[in-house]
C-alpha cells in the first residue's frame, strides 16, 4: 500500500511540474540583466510588464527627465541626443548637425488640437493621420536602398542637409506630439550604402537616436500603440546593417496625455524629406516607401484595417508633382518624394 502511494505522490508530481511548465507565469517572460539592480531594475521592471510577451527582448525606456533605462545595459549605451539649436536644427555633444522632422507643433501648452494642417517649412512629406480615439497601429513599411537608387539625401557640410525620414507617432488629447521611426544616415553603412537608424521624439524637445542601424532595402514590420496611460511604445523587427537576422526592439517613452483607451489620441504615418528650410531645387528624393497591411484600433486584438473609416485626413506637401501617391487604400500606399 505505501508502495502505491509513493508511486502516487511521484505522479502528482510530474503532472505538476508538466501542467507548470506547458503553462509559465508572465514573470517568465520578464528578462532584466543580472547587472541591472535597485531602483533601476523596478523601473524597467514596472515598464517591461505592461508589454506584451512578444515585446520584451529589448526594451528601451526614456523617462520624462531624459534618463535611459532598459533591460540590458548594452541597449542604453551611445544613444546619441541632440539637442534643439534653432527651428528643426538639432546638434549633439561633438557639434554634429542633424535635421530632425517637421515640428508640427509640438508643444505641452497645446490642448486638445484635432486636426493637421497642410502646409509646412522644412521640407516636403506624406502625411495620413486617423480619427482620433486610437491607441495602436501596426503594419509594414519599406526601408529604401540608396545602393537601388531609392534613396539621395543631399546632405552634407555646407549644403541643405536633407535628410529622409519614415515614421509614425501622433497627437495626444493634451496636445504632446511624438515623432518615432527612422532616419536615413546617408553615407554610414557597409560600403557607403547608407543605413537607417530608430530615433525619438517627443513634445518636439530632444531628439534621441539610436546606435544600432539597420540595413536598407528590407520591409520591416512595426507597431506604435499606448501600453500604459501618459506613455507611448514603438515596436519593430528589422535586420541590422552587415547582418542576416532580424532582431526586434520596443521603445518606450513617456508621453503626457496619451491614452490607453484611445480618447483623443491621433496616430499619424508619415514619408519626409526633412530640410531646414523648404527648398524644392537639392535633387533629393526617396522612393518606394511602401506603407502595407496597415491596421489601426485600441490593441493587436481589437485591430482592424486602416481604411477611410478610419482615417482623419491625408496631406502631400507642396504638391503632387514633388510628392507622388500610389494609392490603392488607407491600409497601403506607395510613397515617392522627388525633389527636382
Amino acid at each position: 500500500m505505501k508502495k502505491w502511494i509513493a508511486v502516487l505522490i511521484v505522479m502528482c508530481l510530474l503532472i505538476g511540474s508538466h501542467v507548470f511548465a506547458a503553462q509559465p507565469s508572465d514573470e517568465a517572460s520578464i528578462y532584466i540583466d543580472a547587472s541591472i539592480m535597485g531602483e533601476e531594475k523596478q523601473i524597467i521592471y514596472d515598464v517591461i510588464k505592461n508589454l506584451p510577451a512578444s515585446d520584451r527582448e529589448n526594451v528601451i525606456f526614456f523617462a520624462e527627465d531624459g534618463t535611459i533605462y532598459a533591460n540590458k545595459p548594452e541597449l542604453k549605451e551611445s544613444w546619441t541626443q541632440y539637442e534643439k539649436v534653432e527651428g528643426n536644427t538639432y546638434q549633439d555633444q561633438e557639434g554634429n548637425i542633424l535635421i530632425g522632422p517637421m515640428d508640427e507643433g509640438q508643444s505641452s501648452e497645446l490642448i486638445t488640437i484635432q486636426s493637421y494642417t497642410c502646409t509646412g517649412t522644412e521640407g516636403p512629406y506624406r502625411r495620413v493621420h486617423s480619427k482620433s480615439g486610437y491607441a495602436w497601429y501596426g503594419g509594414n513599411v519599406y526601408l529604401p536602398s540608396k545602393a537601388k537608387n531609392e534613396v539621395k539625401d543631399q546632405n552634407y557640410s555646407g549644403g541643405n542637409r536633407d535628410t529622409s525620414y519614415i515614421y509614425t507617432g501622433g497627437r495626444s488629447s493634451s496636445g504632446i506630439e511624438v515623432d518615432i521611426g527612422f532616419l536615413h544616415n546617408t553615407n554610414a553603412g557597409t560600403n557607403g550604402n547608407g543605413n537607417w537608424g530608430a530615433f525619438r521624439r517627443v513634445a518636439g524637445g530632444t531628439m534621441y537616436s539610436a546606435p544600432v542601424r539597420f540595413a536598407p532595402g528590407q520591409t520591416i514590420y512595426w507597431k506604435f500603440y499606448v501600453p500604459q496611460y501618459n506613455q507611448i511604445a514603438l515596436y519593430f523587427e528589422a535586420i541590422p546593417d552587415g547582418d542576416t537576422t532580424k532582431i526586434s526592439y520596443t521603445i518606450v517613452g513617456d508621453a503626457t496625455g496619451w491614452k490607453k483607451n484611445g480618447t483623443g489620441n491621433i496616430i499619424k504615418r508619415i514619408t519626409h524629406i526633412a530640410q531646414p528650410q523648404t527648398n524644392l531645387t537639392t535633387g533629393s528624393y526617396l522612393k518606394n516607401v511602401r506603407w502595407s497591411n496597415s491596421k489601426i484600433g485600441l490593441s493587436d486584438s481589437q485591430s482592424t484595417n486602416w481604411l477611410s473609416n478610419q482615417t482623419g485626413g491625408t496631406c502631400l506637401f507642396p504638391n503632387s508633382s514633388i510628392v507622388k501617391v500610389n494609392f490603392a487604400d488607407y491600409s497601403q500606399e506607395t510613397v515617392d518624394i522627388i525633389i527636382p
